[in-house]
């Protein structure tokens, strides 16, 4: 969002605020910018300018300062002069810390699934997952010729054919024809959407791609890339990230099936109001499988397939490096004269991290390690009252009790309200 723009929405915000009956108390704009570019402070500073000339008091800002400890002096910088601003016009600071949404750069944080029943078989000193089948897309690029008009052969189906849908054999990627959306308005929700099935292997993880154009779309932010599993829950949603007007670029968004096979792959625009839309040139491919997360209290469990027999880590096989929670990964070694011989059939149950938003990881709120990096963040020295005044001790995140049980959601929205107050008061 431009600032231009995000100034637009802050002054009308504010002029709400004042005609809703009186001024309330806690006026604010919520921020998000990093501080990893110079440009983000001039940003920030006409934000709260405009802020200030319609009578918000304070800024919710996102710029991960729990990780001041790990920050750059270019960075710190940057906040000081956000914070000068800020003090001057009379906008309060209020951060946002330690979002449980984002636990991606710790395994020790990361909210983990199971994957149960992940095939392997012994080649050459490892146990290679095979891959299985995956399902391709039928008419990927729209080129087979429909038999009724603006109907997509081998899609589940699209939005209003010939009114919101259309098979346009002028505007393509490749081949002969992309499908083409507008007339948003004559779906009750704005929607302009295919939706194709996908079948693949379960304990897989998979990559789904297909290139998109737009022209005069609004809102652009509508355009996404979908999977739901068949039962529709959802498992990944990518936003395209396109300009209003923008040629053809490769939208991709990936997944893990768990102990899934069949899915459903959407595409378009969720609430469009205006421009038109081109989707084509879908692709499905293999990345592996998901990668196992390791860490106390999550298992990696391996059992030949026939017999049923469990095998023992550090004597039948080795137990995978933990650096590969974040990457593609398909096999780990078997060791010389244990129990898995070569082309047996492995089955294996194992933990990997949660992802939503194609990327995202969330953490964990059972795991111990992210309470410790609570504490270690808290009392980092940036974190701490500068200028002589007086020291607030910020509450740390709760204890397990005396039997080692992890704190229960009250008592956690109990801490976090006054983890946001301790920083509010400096």
């Amino acid at each position: 969002m431009t600032a231009n723009r995000m100034n637009t929405i802050v002054a009308v915000a504010g002029l709400a605020c004042c005609a809703a009956g009186g001024p309330f108390e806690d006026r604010w704009v919520y921020v998000s910018r990093n501080l990893s570019k110079p440009e983000h402070v001039q940003e920030v500073a006409e934000i709260v300018k405009t802020a200030k000339s319609v009578d918000l008091n304070g800024m919710l800002f996102a710029c991960g300062v729990e990780r001041w400890h790990k920050w750059s002096a270019e960075q710190k910088a940057r906040l000081a002069e956000v914070k000068r601003v800020c003090d001057e016009a009379g906008v309060e600071i209020i951060p946002i810390i330690w979002s449980v949404g984002y636990g991606g750069y710790d395994p020790a944080y990361a909210a983990a699934l199971p994957c149960t029943n992940v095939p392997f078989t012994v080649k050459g000193g490892k146990a290679v997952f095979p891959g299985g089948d995956v399902g391709e897309f039928a008419n990927a690029g729209f080129d087979e010729p429909p038999s009724k008009p603006n109907r997509a052969p081998g899609w589940l189906w699209t939005d209003k054919p010939g009114t919101v849908s259309f098979i346009d054999t002028d505007v393509k990627a490749g081949g002969t024809a992309s499908l083409r959306f507008e007339n948003y308005g004559e779906n009750p929700h704005g929607h302009g959407r295919a939706c194709h099935a996908l079948k693949v292997s379960p304990g897989g993880r998979y990559r789904v791609s297909c290139r998109m154009k737009t022209e005069g779309v609004v809102p652009a932010s509508g355009v996404l890339l979908q999977v739901y599993a068949k039962d529709g829950a959802s498992v990944v949603g990518k936003h395209a990230s396109l300009a209003a007007t923008q040629d053809w670029t490769r939208v991709e968004c990936t997944f893990n099936a768990g102990d899934k096979s069949d899915f459903r792959v959407y595409a378009g625009i969720w609430g469009g109001r205006a421009g038109r839309l081109w989707v084509d040139d879908f692709k499905v491919e293999s990345m592996g499988c998901a990668p196992p997360l390791q860490r106390e209290g999550l298992s990696f469990a391996v059992r030949d397939a026939r017999t049923g027999a469990m095998l023992r880590a550090g004597v039948d096989y080795e137990l995978p490096p933990q650096k590969v929670w974040n990457r593609k990964w398909d096999s780990f070694r078997v060791l010389p004269g244990g129990a898995a011989r070569e082309g047996a059939e492995l089955v294996v149950d194992y933990w990997t991290a949660a992802v939503v938003a194609s990327s995202q990881r969330p953490c964990c709120m059972s795991a111990p390690a992210l309470y410790d990096y609570y504490r270690t963040s808290a009392a980092a020295p940036g974190a701490r009252p500068r200028h002589g005044a007086p020291a607030r001790r910020m509450p740390h995140a709760p204890a397990r009790d005396h039997q080692g049980r992890a704190p229960r959601r009250a008592d956690l929205r109990v801490e976090r309200h006054a983890r946001s107050r301790a920083q509010r008061a400096r």
